[in-house]
């Protein structure tokens, strides 16, 4: 069900005071996150999380059905802005159980663990090439004036959705749907539209080079 949710953040890097609703629909990251950098006035990063195999280990999420709150997703989407110290980044994830925002520090740490886990049985291998994490890093402005989806992702064989869908009309209506783009980590690789892809390692020393 959508809901509506409330950002309130100051950005001293960018001098942008933020102090908005956006509508928060469950299963559709990537349009959350568009609604955000559009309330950010298209100021920041917007992440996109996935692995080789679609097996993405995210934990501290609000479904988890264990304490840690882990989640195999088939992908995430996160957006960055800037802190109010300029040290680090924050991270807003609406489907998180950390702060909202949090710090890239704390998320990396917390959400983003390259750690040996169980999961109802499941074993998570950090060394499983399955399991590396690639992460995409798109301008939020590049994100807002490309970006498109139909949706079609989140529909069965039979038509049926996975999951009600936002209530506003599809992003990029009338426009190819480029989701697939930019969930495919392994073209566009450094593209002045779809961003830059990074592995584990150099996710973050990009991104405290850049703060």
């Amino acid at each position: 069900m959508a809901t509506k949710v409330h950002v309130q953040h100051k950005d001293v890097h960018h001098n942008l005071s933020v102090d908005g609703f956006i509508q928060y629909t469950p299963c559709y990251c990537e349009e959350n996150i568009y609604q955000l950098a559009k309330l950010f006035d298209g100021q920041g990063q917007v992440v996109f999380i996935t692995t080789k195999t679609k097996t993405t280990p995210i934990w501290e999420q609000k479904v988890g059905k264990e304490p840690d709150g882990l989640v195999v997703w088939d992908y995430h989407v996160v957006f960055l802005s800037r802190g109010t110290d300029n040290n680090d980044w924050n991270v807003w994830d609406f489907d998180s159980k950390l702060p909202f925002p949090t710090t890239w520090s704390e998320y990396r740490y917390k959400a983003l663990k390259r750690v040996q886990q169980t999961y109802e049985g499941n074993v998570l291998d950090p060394d499983s090439p399955c399991l590396e994490r690639c992460f995409r890093v798109v301008s939020a402005k590049q994100y807002l004036d490309h970006f498109s989806s139909d949706r079609s992702h989140m529909r069965t064989e039979t038509g049926d959705w996975l999951a009600p869908p936002p209530l506003y009309p599809p992003i990029g209506k009338g426009r190819s749907s480029n989701l697939e783009t930019y969930l495919d980590m392994q073209t566009h690789i450094e593209d002045s539209v779809f961003g830059r892809v990074h592995d584990e390692d150099s996710i973050d020393s990009m991104l405290f080079t850049s703060c």
